[in-house]
């Protein structure tokens, strides 16, 4: 039997499945700071540098422990949010999902119909709600910006070029070979819009704006779409500027 570390460490609990989560936690909340030391070692299954501070751990009661391990993933938790909440990062890994959906979505053919309905589906959510904070929140605070105003009226005529192309495949059966054509169109332009974004208006946007505003804007435009994202299919609020 493979030694249990956590249980070595008085940190296990039972039954296994909370022993399981238990051990994330610990593991997940070694990266952070206050009691990082202390779970580092007994993930490692080492001796504490603390004996005291471990020992106090193995006395807690099982409704205390439980109480701290939550403390510890809410901490990080926290920790990952704050991080991870520029508006440019953000934008990027949106970018960088779409383009992976699309070029699965690229090699399906007629007779794929089901993994291309599925696919088809997850791209569409993915855009509707990446345009739709991007119109509600980034781009209206960019376009205040002199430097900034022509590359955002572009970029949302290029959000209605693309709504245009998608509307178009949404009145197109998966099995119909004009899907392919129409959805090659889409997905060149929306890499175009991508392409022009992460280079030109990712580069304004860090002149203009403080990095405190960039995380501003990216814990908005999070908790934007973490809203959108509940929804079975959230609807495209398209927004003149």
């Amino acid at each position: 039997m493979s030694r249990d570390p956590l249980n070595e460490a008085g940190l296990s609990c039972r039954p296994a499945n909370d022993q399981l989560t238990a051990h994330w936690l610990c593991v997940m909340t070694a990266r952070q700071g206050g009691d990082s030391a202390l779970i580092r070692t007994a993930v490692a299954g080492a001796p504490s540098e603390d004996p005291t501070v471990l020992v106090g751990v193995r006395r807690m009661s099982p409704k205390r422990r439980a109480l701290w391990l939550v403390s510890c993933a809410i901490r990080l938790v926290k920790t990952a949010l704050e991080e991870s909440m520029d508006a440019l990062a953000l934008l990027k890994e949106d970018h960088d999902k779409a383009k992976k959906v699309m070029t699965e979505l690229e090699a399906t053919t007629e007779r794929g119909v089901k993994t291309r309905q599925q696919l088809w589906t997850k791209l569409l959510k993915e855009l509707t709600i990446h345009e739709n904070i991007e119109e509600e929140i980034f781009y209206p605070a960019l376009r205040e910006k002199p430097k900034a105003k022509d590359i955002v009226l572009e970029a949302m005529e290029e959000h209605h070029l693309v709504d245009d192309i998608v509307n178009q495949i949404k009145e197109t059966a998966f099995d119909d070979e004009h899907w392919s054509a129409k959805f090659k169109v889409a997905k060149e332009n929306v890499e175009h819009h991508i392409e022009e974004e992460e280079t030109e208006m990712f580069k304004i946007a860090r002149q203009v704006f403080s990095k405190e505003e960039l995380e501003d804007f990216g814990q908005r435009m999070m908790q934007a779409k973490e809203q959108q994202m509940s929804q079975e299919m959230p609807e495209r609020d398209r927004i003149e500027l």
